[in-house]
């Protein structure tokens, strides 16, 4: 009797059709995350087949639908069920206040070693969102997947007038509209003379109340233009790599990793082109703004496509 009692509470264990079938991921795709991540260590039955348990099954469910907003696998095997589960309460968060709002979504970049331990129990408005936390610029530069946001909230020990040259140059390499400058020291009666477009300064600490207001006040004046309602993010794949993989032969007889950089690679070049116009032209900036961006959103997805495509074809780039 007691050993029927232990059976009967005993927890329910999956193969990896019933898996694949709840969570849809392919076979080819969990044996892969298994192989390179070990997401998940399934238990193994007398006849060798894998058994995957509800906790299994949960992770997995999560690492689905992460990977599908755009998320790296890379980034999240090693996160707990809790961890996965937050970030999607952001994502659902987000796609909540999308539908909800009709104004701009500030996609928002913190730089700084202070500011980004500080920060990591921070949550903004919605459908605001803070997207990444970096300790410099060259580590954000280094992160082949850093996302393009409207804000960059920078913290400096001191500010002058020459610092907003600085400043202009982090918002060029990381494709920012506007900066927020957290500063200990500086001039006060004479920075509060200096007029800039692009950048707001918050003498002392900021705090999360702080940038929440800070945030609001953007979004009422002319000053951030955001037309996209998800992330956007830099690059993933370099003109070479896409090069590489167009003339890789695929594992199977498939064409696809030829089209999708041949794709990528054009998105790429009106992305490009229409920056380029947004400077150039300014009587069309808006236009070519919106252009950039939605280009740019196209891109992003394509990209996910070809990640997806390499994966698949076990393709070295």
């Amino acid at each position: 009797m007691s050993q029927r009692k232990q059976q009967t509470h005993q927890a329910p264990l999956y193969d990896m059709g019933a898996i694949c079938n709840l969570t849809g991921l392919t076979p080819h795709v969990l044996r892969s995350w298994e192989a390179r991540y070990a997401v998940v260590t399934p238990l193994r039955r007398k006849n060798g087949r894998r058994a995957y348990s509800a906790d299994d099954l949960k992770k997995l469910r999560n690492l689905k639908i992460l990977t599908d907003h755009g998320h790296r696998i890379g980034t999240l095997a090693k996160l707990s069920n809790n961890q996965l589960e937050k970030r999607l309460k952001e994502i659902e968060s987000i796609d909540d206040e999308s539908t909800a709002h009709k104004g701009p979504i500030l996609g928002v970049t913190l730089l700084g070693e202070t500011l980004k331990a500080r920060s990591q129990d921070w949550t903004l408005d919605p459908p605001n969102y803070i997207e990444a936390r970096y300790t410099s610029l060259d580590e954000a530069l280094a992160d082949p997947a850093r996302p393009v946001n409207e804000v960059i909230v920078v913290e400096l020990p001191t500010m002058h007038e020459a610092t907003l040259n600085e400043v202009e140059t982090i918002l060029k390499e990381l494709n920012g509209q506007h900066a927020i400058i957290s500063y200990r020291f500086g001039p006060e009666q004479h920075l509060s003379n200096i007029a800039h477009e692009n950048i707001t300064l918050c003498p002392g600490i900021i705090s999360q109340e702080r940038l929440k207001s800070e945030l609001a006040r953007l979004k009422t004046t002319v000053r951030v233009h955001a037309v996209r309602q998800e992330p956007v993010y830099a690059r993933r794949y370099t003109d070479a790599q896409l090069a590489r993989i167009s003339s890789l032969p695929p594992a199977i007889a498939c064409e696809c990793p030829r089209h999708v950089s041949l794709l990528l690679s054009e998105l790429i070049h009106f992305e490009d082109y229409s920056s380029e116009c947004e400077s150039l032209k300014p009587g069309d900036r808006e236009l070519h703004r919106f252009l950039n961006e939605i280009t740019a959103r196209a891109r992003n997805l394509m990209e996910q496509a070809m990640a997806k495509v390499i994966e698949h074809e076990q393709l070295s780039v």
